[in-house]
């Protein structure tokens, strides 16, 4: 594959995904610049809606690296990581590497999550343990072996970041948006699928969409409210993947 036609084929998958809306990735810029991340790692670029999210905040829009996709990367070379406490008040886990001398404990817990005047945000109100965890995580993985997260913050860590301001704007800056879970991917997460998977399913909802005339949003609504019907649909959509074939869309 030239470059120019690795450069095309980036920008077709960036479309793709972004107009899926199976992986939280709002525009095509975005997802093209995640691809192109992922490829400057030795990533396959379509593994960059997997690893990394793209969060809006009045500091502009940033990449970050998945706290799921740190921890893997931690483990795969060769770091080890044992949980002592997982709940919605204290999340604490004891990190090992080959290259570091001695075992770490991070733990983070609401009071310092108050301290840092983090615990009035929406997602520290609706998924406390989710933000903890991730917390523990990128710390752990950044102070044991800083190699496997490239540096990158998690996304949980990136929403909490203040706005940056110019030196001469003084007025203060409206609310930062709140990003809040997506019922749809957790749901899609929950089902463990492997990346050929994902990218049916991302076709199938497509599909789905034209048929039904009905915009991305409203079928995935649907489906997190119907999920039994949807994997139903999805399961005889993947069985006829490579046969020619129609297939209705009902609505309730």
């Amino acid at each position: 594959m030239d470059e120019l036609t690795g450069i095309q084929a980036i920008e077709k998958m960036g479309h793709y995904i972004a107009q899926s809306g199976l992986f939280g990735v709002k525009t095509p810029a975005q997802a093209i610049a995640l691809m192109l991340i992922a490829q400057a790692e030795g990533m396959h670029p379509a593994l960059a809606a997997r690893d990394y999210d793209v969060i809006e905040t009045n500091g502009g829009v940033r990449p970050a690296l998945k706290a799921k996709a740190k921890l893997a990367r931690f483990q795969q070379s060769g770091g080890k990581v044992q949980w002592t406490s997982y709940t919605e008040t204290v999340c604490e886990a004891t990190f090992s590497h080959p290259s570091a001398p001695n075992p770490l404990t991070i733990r983070w817990t609401m009071d310092d999550a108050k301290r840092a005047g983090l615990s009035s945000k929406d997602n520290w109100r609706n998924y406390p343990r989710q933000m903890l965890s991730a917390r523990v995580i990128s710390e752990g993985v950044d102070k044991c072996y800083p190699a496997a997260g490239g540096l990158m913050y998690v996304p949980e860590e990136v929403m909490d970041f203040e706005p940056i301001e110019a030196a001469e704007q003084q007025k203060a800056l409206p609310e930062p948006p709140q990003v809040v879970l997506d019922p749809f991917i957790e749901m899609v997460d929950a089902e463990h699928l492997d990346d050929r998977t994902k990218e049916i399913l991302a076709e199938y909802m497509m599909k789905t969409s034209e048929k039904a005339g009905k915009d991305i949003e409203t079928i995935k609504r649907m489906a997190v409210k119907e999920q039994k019907r949807f994997w139903t649909g999805f399961q005889k959509f993947q069985d006829d993947y490579d046969v020619p074939q129609t297939f209705d869309v009902k609505d309730k």
